[in-house]
């Protein structure tokens, strides 16, 4: 599966996606979520597009994003922006400030057909 991140800010931001299986939902303190360079990237300004393979299943694809939402708040220093999915996705700050949250609905998916690879049978 191909998630697609259209980031129309000035600057960019530090990102994490993930599927959580249905009913399962980010809570704070979930391992999942935590910003460390394995699970961050950076979504420049544009579009940025993420791989994720998964198994057959319901699963709801919940993500976040952090960063100023315009050069003066950086320059300003007024806090960072989150842009992300309901219930909202547990995330460290660093010491940082929130100027706002921006939340929307995760992405519902059902994967219906089996994982192949390479040389196996599907």
């Amino acid at each position: 599966m191909t998630v697609t991140f259209a980031n129309t800010t000035p600057n960019p931001k530090l990102c994490t996606i993930e599927a959580l299986p249905v009913p399962r939902q980010p809570r704070q303190g979930d391992p999942t979520f935590d910003q460390n360079p394995d699970d961050s990237f950076e979504a420049g300004v544009g579009r940025t597009t993420r791989n994720l393979v998964l198994d057959r299943g319901r699963y709801n694809i919940y993500r976040v994003c952090t960063g100023y939402e315009s050069l003066d708040d950086e320059y300003l220093g007024r806090g960072w922006t989150v842009w992300g999915t309901r219930p909202p996705v547990p995330i460290s700050s660093y010491g940082q400030s929130f100027k706002r949250q921006y939340t929307s609905d995760p992405l519902p998916v059902t994967v219906t057909a089996p994982n192949c690879f390479l040389g196996g049978i599907c």
